[in-house]
């Protein structure tokens, strides 16, 4: 298995797994973590739904990532804006400084996923994402 596949299902197991908890254990997180419980927790379960989707997509790579290479590019492109965007929220004191944890983890994948596929596949992110091909 190759690199790319394999942080491609790192990410997506990551995805699943932080979604599953947001749905299933919402209101248990807010009292161990230093996150206030949402006071409409629909939208947050939503969000984890969300997550979800995005793994089972992320997972598409790590099963087959000729076919779905777009995926990565996608995924390097989602991370990098939703790490970045966890990131100035938490650096304005706008929410927890717990969620810097989650905006590292989305800039390293984003890292991670983009520096592995320029290593195997000779490509940058924005060149398949915008293009289509790895040629």
């Amino acid at each position: 298995m190759s690199q790319l596949k394999r942080s491609m299902a790192v990410g997506a197991v990551y995805d699943i797994v932080v979604g599953l908890t947001i749905v299933t254990a919402l209101e248990p997180l807010s009292r161990v973590l230093p996150i206030p419980f949402p006071s409409e927790p629909f939208y947050a379960r939503m969000q984890g739904i969300l997550l979800i989707g995005l793994g089972v997509l992320y997972a598409l790579p790590a099963v087959d990532l000729k076919r779905n290479l777009r995926v990565v590019a996608g995924a390097i492109f989602v991370r990098a804006v939703g790490g970045g965007y966890l990131l100035c929220y938490t650096a304005t004191g706008t929410i927890a400084p717990f969620f810097y944890a989650f905006a590292l983890a989305d800039l390293s994948f984003a890292i991670w996923h983009s520096v592995l596929l320029r290593k195997e596949h000779g490509i940058g992110f924005a060149h398949l994402l915008l293009r289509g091909d790895a040629d």
